[in-house]
């Protein structure tokens, strides 16, 4: 893992473990997913391989991925990196 300003890159299972996962129904029925963003410039690299894309532009695209997706992702010589988004919540200040 690594902190770089406002974005929090990673590439283990154990950083995954750290977040709090989304509940999805697949046709496997509920599974656990995390919501992440990733800097690639070839989305259908991601889809081929059945990772949930959610949205895609020119060199970024937003999935909802499983623990098991990430070894799938770490493979790919598409991907530059991989975060999570960063959530803003506003304050009573």
């Amino acid at each position: 893992t690594e902190k770089n300003a406002e974005r929090y890159y990673f590439n283990t299972e154990n950083d995954l473990n750290n977040q709090k996962p989304i509940i999805i129904t697949t046709n496997k029925g509920k599974e656990e997913a995390y919501s992440v963003i990733i800097y690639t410039d070839n989305a259908k690299s991601l889809i081929d391989k059945g990772i949930l894309v959610q949205s895609e532009s020119k060199n970024v695209v937003t999935a909802l991925i499983r623990k098991e997706d990430l070894k799938i992702i770490n493979n790919l010589s598409t991907i530059k990196s991989i975060e999570f988004p960063i959530m803003d919540h506003p304050t009573k200040n």
